[in-house]
């Protein structure tokens, strides 16, 4: 009788755990709710939010994570990019000052620290302050030589202030030293065709392929 109770108790349980496996946004809520407050779980959830444009939803989340883990760098940099959604671009640059101004014991090499000069470097951009952005870019890119997104957006920039032929070195050389990156190579190309350099174009977008 013991035996029927148990089975029968393990087996309704199962059955309300197996709702909360829906769908991602059902699971990680649950389980948050029902105090699984790791990190992960929390940065999750708010990633889920902050793509369906529910940035509120993911701030609170992201504050309750940082609660628990302050220096847990994916979710002080989801809840910057959290912050400077809804316009809080002052608690944002904090944020992201604070990550890319970090020592580099500390940076570890995570590669959200990266991506945290990235996103400053961009609010600068976007307060028409290229050469902060420029020199943002510059340092983070002493620590994390070869990162691509960070090479982009320096060539977005000089692109936009000085026009295509000021950005070709730069992607120029990210291409020779990652000949195998295929973003670069058609980064390039554009690049080549916005000069009228219709070969080398063609050879950029050639390799690419």
């Amino acid at each position: 009788a013991l035996a029927c109770v148990v089975v029968a108790a393990l087996s309704a349980r199962t059955a309300i755990r197996s709702s909360d496996w829906k769908d991602p946004e059902t699971f990680f809520r649950r389980t948050f709710a029902a105090g699984g407050t790791s990190s992960r779980i929390g940065v999750n959830l708010a990633v889920i939010y902050a793509m369906r444009g529910e940035h509120a939803k993911a701030e609170t989340i992201l504050r309750k994570v940082l609660q628990v883990s302050p220096e847990y760098p994916l979710a002080r940099n989801n809840l910057a990019l959290a912050l400077s959604a809804q316009g809080k671009t002052k608690e944002a640059e904090a944020l992201f000052e604070t990550a890319t101004n970090s020592a580099g014991v500390e940076k570890g090499g995570h590669p959200t620290t990266s991506d945290a000069a990235r996103h400053l470097a961009r609010l600068r951009h976007q307060e028409k302050d290229d050469t902060a952005a420029l020199g943002i870019l510059d340092r983070a890119l002493l620590d994390y030589p070869g990162n691509w997104e960070l090479v982009r957006l320096q060539a977005e920039i000089l692109r936009e202030n000085k026009g295509p032929a000021a950005a070709l070195p730069v992607v120029q050389d990210f291409v020779r030293k990652h000949w195998w990156h295929a973003g670069a190579s058609i980064t390039l190309g554009g690049l080549f065709l916005e000069t009228d350099d219709l070969g080398r174009a063609t050879s950029a977008f050639r390799h690419a392929s």
